[in-house]
């Protein structure tokens, strides 16, 4: 797998872009035994950064043959597609050949649910900053490290809030800021206005061993 150019994450270009295509890089057997197709690039964003990873399906041209995509996941650069061929007939999985037309289908339902949820807890570190909590800093388990170990984590996928759009900084790394407050590093996916998240409502928030958790759920 070392010699393999790493997928192109192509959803940077495009957060709500649901449909492209791509060409076949390998397909493989995990050793969990799963399935997964490797691509030269992808729309489907992997599980990580907090938000779980994009579902749908991916067609081969001139085929009927559908791969179920079930999960998506990032390993050193490339972006593996676990799933199962839909309609494999008796011989098995239909041939596949490296370099062979794919197009990609990403669940728009499931996706902006994850955008919805990823873009409240962005909200939500604005929140807790202007109450006060300046101690609190995100951190792995949401947006990034903080460096002196207290760190927010989101462990439930919020407040009404409106007008304010997101947009990225073409930088390294990438950042995404929510209106004029201060951004942060982020490779998830997410709403065009903050609108969309609708409703935050915050159930619980506690704190042990220095570790702040904040569950929340968006409507």
């Amino acid at each position: 797998m070392d010699s393999i150019k790493a997928t192109k994450l192509t959803y940077f270009d495009d957060m709500w872009k649901l449909q492209s295509k791509a060409s076949l890089i390998s397909c493989i057997q995990g050793e969990d035994g799963r399935r997964a197709l490797i691509l030269d690039s992808t729309i489907f964003h992997p599980q990580g950064g907090g938000q779980p990873s994009d579902t749908g399906f991916i067609t081969l041209a001139a085929s009927d043959s559908k791969f179920i995509v079930q999960d998506t996941r990032l390993k050193d650069g490339l972006v593996f597609h676990y799933g199962y061929f839909e309609n494999a007939g008796e011989d098995g999985d239909p041939e596949l050949r490296e370099g062979q037309e794919v197009c990609l289908y990403v669940d728009e339902a499931r996706r902006n649910l994850n955008s919805r949820l990823h873009s409240a807890g962005h909200l939500l570190d604005i929140c807790v900053q202007n109450v006060g909590w300046v101690h609190l800093r995100p951190g792995k388990a949401n947006h990034f490290p903080d460096g002196d170990g207290n760190r927010v984590e989101i462990p439930e996928i919020a407040v009404k809030y409106s007008m304010s759009v997101f947009y990225r900084m073409e930088s390294t790394p990438r950042i995404v800021k929510l209106g004029e407050h201060p951004g942060c590093p982020c490779g998830g996916t997410h709403v065009v206005d903050i609108s969309e998240i609708r409703s935050l409502k915050v159930g619980q928030i506690r704190t042990k061993k220095g570790v702040t958790k904040i569950s929340y759920t968006v409507d």
